[in-house]
């Protein structure tokens, strides 16, 4: 696609810009669609349109979530079932299950320890061994950091009633759990489900500690780009969003470049834009589609130049004129 500049002195090449903001949670014609597929309604219709582009974009971080929950397309992975067994504290063992929240993290993330994962781990998973009664403040998981970011948990009996070493057993049903369709163990490091159970032998480890470590480092990204694809454009993808950091959410491009420097759509020109089609699209097109329990909301906030011939003009470029006719 070949690339022209206009000059602004030259009335016979005039181009118009239009800049139009877009922002998911105010302009979709339906609020009830989801962010990755939605329709926006322009204020007024743009005649003679002869190209248009993405020049800025605010994207939450946590729409490339860390942790899934079942959508209509995509797998859970969410979810982490997990077993306690000390028959010094219960004949049975214990199971319990934990949830994570639908958002991005970091390894480690001290400014914000609920994008924390090591911090969320502990959290959650000493949350839920407190809601039963049986094993409430007898029993305490570790998540400690490593330098291979792997996730290494430690168990630590800490009833003092209980006989002097008294060992807790760690195992995550990543396979066998009610919840292994949904489980979360790729992103703690594991390649394949699987029941791994801590022991005493892996670590130097005090007394009633057991230990376990994910054979590989964590998985919190997940996906490294992001598409983001308009109907009315035949630009595809019009723009690829790569996610580098933390703060990849937003982008905002030389504004005079953008209106002085554009494509021509010369294969077939929008020419009369009414409506944008935006849809988002992980890397390999895959679409996440919508929550089970509703559509996937994640506020962007996105901005576009329309550039047009100005109607004004009558002396128009020939090579325009049979493209923008209707």
């Amino acid at each position: 696609m070949a690339t022209y500049i206009f000059p602004r002195e030259n009335n016979k090449y005039r181009v118009r810009v239009f800049k139009l903001p877009v922002s998911s949670p105010l302009n979709k014609t339906d609020q009830d669609q989801s962010d990755f597929n939605y329709e926006v309604l322009l204020p007024e219709t743009i005649n003679n349109v002869i190209g248009f582009k993405l020049i800025d974009w605010s994207l939450p971080r946590d729409i490339v979530p860390s942790f899934w929950p079942r959508t209509t397309k995509l797998a859970g992975a969410n979810k982490l079932d997990f077993r306690l067994i000390n028959t010094d504290i219960s004949p049975l063992p214990a199971d319990f299950v934990v949830t994570y929240p639908t958002k991005f993290y970091a390894y480690q993330n001290y400014k914000d320890p609920t994008r924390d994962y090591v911090q969320t781990t502990v959290t959650l998973m000493n949350n839920a061994i407190a809601a039963n009664p049986t094993w409430k403040n007898k029993v305490n998981i570790d998540v400690v950091p490593i330098t291979t970011l792997g996730t290494l948990f430690l168990v630590s009996t800490l009833d003092p009633t209980l006989p002097f070493g008294s060992l807790t057993y760690l195992t995550l049903l990543f396979q066998s759990g009610p919840n292994s369709a949904e489980s979360v163990f790729y992103q703690m490091g594991w390649d394949t489900p699987s029941d791994p159970v801590s022991s005493t032998a892996v670590y130097v480890l005090p007394p009633a500690v057991t230990a376990l470590q994910s054979p590989g480092a964590v998985q919190l990204r997940g996906a490294n780009y992001l598409d983001v694809f308009v109907k009315e454009s035949n630009q595809s993808p019009m723009q690829r969003i790569f996610f580098k950091d933390e703060a990849y959410t937003t982008n905002r491009l030389n504004i005079t470049e953008s209106i002085y420097r554009f494509e021509v759509d010369q294969n077939e020109p929008p020419r009369k834009i009414e409506k944008l089609h935006i849809k988002l699209r992980y890397e390999e097109d895959v679409d996440p589609g919508d929550f089970v329990s509703g559509p996937i909301l994640f506020p962007q906030y996105l901005t576009f130049h329309f550039f047009t011939i100005d109607e004004s003009v009558s002396d128009m470029p020939s090579w325009l004129q049979q493209n923008l006719s209707y």
